[in-house]
């Protein structure tokens, strides 16, 4: 008799949790969405068309791999591999000027994220991941912000600075901080305890969601998140359901991202969302299942999910999502990479011819492809 009341009430427990999660989910308004991975469209590509801007080669702007690029009305401001350097380009390419590397006063260290402030003629720059310093938009060294602990990725919020630590300090419980040196700071996110030990480099896990919220999310989670920037206050907004097969719903620590990375190879899961984009009203995202990258949009309106294994017809599939705007998401090609899927795969119509003719030197500089939603 015993055993039935503690059977009976372990049920309603878990009846009552159940319950409480589900009405939870409805007041905050978050929204489930399954994926079925037997679903992935294999015939058609995600986009059909697109357009690009070869970014110029000089002596002065030998560029690496592009992480980071934001487009203002008449500038690209971008940045040239983690550690690496802020350049400026004209909207059509040409490059203008880059910021100062070294060690005096103002001179950029090992920059990691930069935030384009236009109407305040302003540039932010994470560097150190300690320091954020702040340049006129011709590139004049104006400020600098320090910080009691270190971050990879931030955003601006009103007065202040959302910092994303990437699991850089081993005592921050948390992956977001609002930072203001005329307030107390505020902690959002509370880390993964499995997965703390995981240090990895994201990139762009804040996009804005139209002109009063920034989505968030990183690879440690399969949750989507609001950032409501006059509330300044963090709300999840969607859960990416993989049923088992994200290796974020693994209840075991993992020790480090040589772990993780093998765990999601030999069991063939999926190591978690990346290049998160919000899009004429569809949530775009991306994922690694298999060792191949898939692409997918969700429809609020329809209640579905569309995935794709194909990125665009008559290009290479890419993870390397470096930005978004309100229309399109960003992606960064090697002239290499292009050169030796072209000679694979001769280009089909004129805007693919038009880019192939832009692709003879593998030494020059990276490729910026616009697709729209």
């Amino acid at each position: 008799m015993k055993n039935l009341f503690v059977l009976f009430e372990i049920s309603f427990l878990l009846l009552f949790a159940s319950c409480t999660m589900n009405r939870l989910n409805k007041d905050l308004g978050v929204e489930r969405i399954e994926v079925d991975l037997s679903k992935v469209n294999e015939k058609t590509p995600l986009f059909s068309s697109f357009d690009f801007i070869k970014l110029e080669t000089k002596d002065e702007c030998l560029l690496e791999k592009v992480v980071k690029v934001v487009f203002s009305d008449d500038y690209i401001y971008l940045l040239s591999s983690y550690g690496g350097n802020i350049y400026k380009y004209s909207n059509n390419g040409k490059y203008i000027s880059k910021l100062r590397q070294g060690n005096g006063p103002g001179e950029l260290t090992f920059a990691t994220d930069f935030y384009v402030d236009e109407p305040h003629n302003k540039l932010y720059v994470l560097d150190v991941y300690r320091v954020i310093k702040e340049y006129d938009l011709s590139g004049t060294f104006l400020n600098e912000h320090k910080l009691d602990s270190p971050c990879f990725l931030f955003t601006r919020v009103n007065d202040s600075f959302l910092l994303f630590d990437s699991n850089l300090s081993k005592k921050n419980n948390f992956h977001l901080r609002l930072f203001n040196n005329n307030s107390k700071d505020k902690s959002f996110c509370k880390k993964n305890e499995y997965l703390k030990q995981i240090a990895f480099m994201p990139s762009n896990v804040f996009s804005m969601c139209g002109d009063s919220k920034y989505l968030f999310s990183h690879m440690l989670s399969d949750t989507i998140y609001h950032f409501e920037i006059d509330e300044e206050k963090l709300y999840p907004a969607y859960f990416i359901d993989f049923g088992k097969r994200s290796i974020n719903s693994i209840d075991k620590p993992i020790s480090d991202a040589r772990e993780y990375d093998m765990i999601c190879k030999t069991g063939n899961y999926i190591s978690g969302i990346y290049s998160v984009a919000y899009i004429n009203d569809k949530l775009f995202f991306s994922f690694m299942y298999e060792m191949n990258n898939l692409y997918a949009f969700y429809s609020s309106k329809e209640k579905e999910v569309f995935l794709y294994n194909k990125l665009c017809k008559g290009l290479p599939n890419t993870a390397n999502c470096v930005g978004r705007n309100e229309n399109s998401v960003i992606y960064s090609y090697t002239v290499s990479e292009l050169k030796d899927f072209f000679d694979l795969n001769p280009p089909i119509d004129q805007e693919m011819i038009k880019l192939r003719k832009t692709c003879e030197n593998p030494d020059e500089n990276p490729i910026l492809v616009r697709f729209s939603l």
